[in-house]
């Protein structure tokens, strides 16, 4: 090969590769194109999240049966635990364990007290600001029994709650409610010395009062309805009433009882007022303020009446159409004894199964369903070894209260929560967005 052919073959194999390079303005759209894609991908991505929110593996539902779904809990067990202490809030309330519920709630309050106005000493809710010496269950089996006392400065509240079933009732059973009201012993004290003051006076010397409001609701707001006062109108307790009746989707129809109880006398039991209100509420928010609906309903009837002759805060006894929550008020002296009971399928031998929901057999029954727990409790928790200077009985009865309120505080809510995840400056504004704020919906 001569010298001019072997320059021109090393000039091609250099030129060779240099005419293949793209040009600037190749490499420029190739750029573009890759950048347009990105943006397009992040854009579509971002439109995906706004549509289908991400919700982070932390708050993703189980995809497990729900624990009310199990075996265990059959439509016996159901049947067994439809009705219980589940307004945990209240110093005591009953619910049943459906998503438009039975609502029963208690409150108290002195009628001849110008504070129960002034400073609202009604009580109702559990709450700190109340001030109560004392206040939580000292049994509760979780199930089917439970009682708890109450002390409220001059006053002490017992109550105790009973369930029970039979033939002739329906779904959830039947239950009562025994309350029992007397002065505490800074009560007895100051009644003595108010009773001393008043003789050396010459005057009769006023014996304390107490109020207790029992409302009971049917949470199916615009649907649900009670009848107040099927067989009359009662101002005064006598040999009891049948302050309620109505039909629900989950009991069917029931009724509702309130009756003296046994330690009170015909005489005492006669002299016993009953008040009332019934509202057609719009939906649970009014509930929730219902101490203050009463208030201001106690506020206008003791105006209305004015101040001779007392003091007297009473409900209007007045019903709005077609209510779904009804009110009664039962004013007495101090002690006195009140039996409520709620039966299902009151057409079904109603006349037999109200005395063995009541009275003697009330008594009864509850004394039994307190040994047992007692029993079922020495043997699963035995107290041993307890030191000499510690007094044993305190002990067994401080873990029988622990317990107690463990299980009797047990409520049952239904609806959403919401939940955060924390901080989430790694998403883009429309995750963050979806992400914080995300509800569960629940039903225990």
């Amino acid at each position: 090969m001569s010298p001019k052919a072997a320059v021109k073959s090393v000039t091609a194999k250099r030129k060779g590769p240099q005419a293949k390079r793209p040009s600037g303005s190749g490499r420029t759209s190739r750029l573009l194109a890759l950048g347009l894609v990105q943006v397009l991908a992040v854009a579509a991505f971002a439109v995906y999240r706004a549509w289908v929110p991400w919700t982070p593996p932390e708050i993703t539902p189980l995809k497990a049966p729900l624990m009310k779904e199990l075996a265990e809990y059959d439509q016996q067990y159901k049947s067994n635990m439809l009705w219980g202490s589940y307004r945990s809030g209240l110093y005591f309330g009953m619910r049943t364990r459906t998503s438009r519920p039975l609502l029963l709630g208690t409150m108290w309050f002195d009628p001849e007290d110008p504070a129960t106005i002034t400073q609202q000493r009604i009580r109702h809710e559990a709450q700190q600001e109340d001030k109560l010496d004392s206040y939580g269950w000292v049994r509760h089996d979780g199930r089917s029994y439970g009682r708890q006392q109450m002390l409220d400065g001059d006053y002490q509240l017992t109550i105790q709650m009973v369930k029970s079933s039979s033939s002739d009732s329906s779904y959830g059973g039947d239950w009562s409610v025994r309350i029992k009201t007397d002065l505490s012993e800074a009560g007895r004290a100051r009644q003595q010395a108010a009773k001393e003051a008043a003789g050396a006076a010459g005057h009769k010397p006023r014996r304390r009062k107490v109020s207790l409001l029992l409302y009971f609701a049917d949470a199916h707001w615009r649907t649900g309805q009670v009848e107040m006062w099927p067989q009359g109108t009662q101002a005064k307790l006598e040999q009891g009433a049948e302050l309620l009746s109505g039909k629900n989707a989950g009991v069917g129809p029931w009724s509702l009882h309130l009756l003296p109880g046994p330690s009170v006398s015909a005489k005492s039991s006669a002299a016993v007022k009953l008040h009332y209100l019934g509202m057609r509420l719009q939906d649970g928010q009014q509930l929730v303020q219902l101490k203050q609906l009463m208030a201001q309903a106690l506020l206008e009837t003791a105006r209305r009446h004015g101040s001779e002759g007392g003091l007297k805060l009473w409900l209007p006894d007045i019903s709005q159409p077609r209510p779904n929550l009804a009110v009664f008020q039962v004013t007495s002296t101090v002690p006195a004894e009140f039996d409520l009971v709620f039966m299902t399928r009151p057409d079904r031998n109603s006349q037999q199964r109200l005395p063995a929901l009541t009275g003697a057999s009330l008594t009864k029954l509850a004394a039994e369903r307190e040994s047992q727990f007692d029993e079922r409790f020495s043997l699963m928790f035995p107290v041993n070894n307890v030191p000499a200077r510690v007094d044993e009985a305190a002990v067994v009865e401080t873990s029988k209260a622990a317990l107690s309120n463990l299980l009797g505080s047990m409520g049952y809510f239904v609806g959403s929560s919401k939940v955060s995840s924390g901080a989430c400056s790694w998403a883009s504004a429309v995750i963050c967005q979806n992400l914080h704020g995300t509800s569960l919906t629940y039903m225990v």
